[in-house]
């Protein structure tokens, strides 16, 4: 479907409206909700949730470099990374092994 210039700035506009109007509503009740909330419990746990399906998405079905490499390697790389973090609890310990790990399975032999 090929839209209009007028169509085009139309649908960014009501995107932009879209998303700023959802930040505008956390900035004025983020003050009126306890961290503690079950509400801040909620959208935390969502957020979260987000974030792990858009990282299985990527891992699973893959674009640009990333889908030249094995999915097998992929999740050895994802479970080394989570299995460090588990037992380690250090952020960048767990990056450092993952991607380190990764270059190695992903590197041709």
């Amino acid at each position: 479907m090929i839209y209009s210039v007028l169509e085009t700035w139309l649908i960014i506009a009501l995107a932009a409206l879209a998303t700023g109007g959802w930040r505008l509503a956390g900035l004025v009740l983020a003050d009126l909700i306890s961290p503690e909330s079950w509400v801040m419990q909620w959208v935390n746990a969502i957020a979260h949730a987000m974030v792990a399906a858009v990282l299985i998405l990527i891992m699973v079905y893959p674009t640009g470099a990333l889908a030249t490499t094995m999915l097998e390697s992929r999740l050895i790389c994802l479970a080394l990374g989570l299995g460090c973090m588990l037992i380690t609890r250090r952020l960048w310990l767990s990056l450092f092994i993952s991607l380190s790990s990764f270059a190695v399975f992903a590197s041709p032999i």
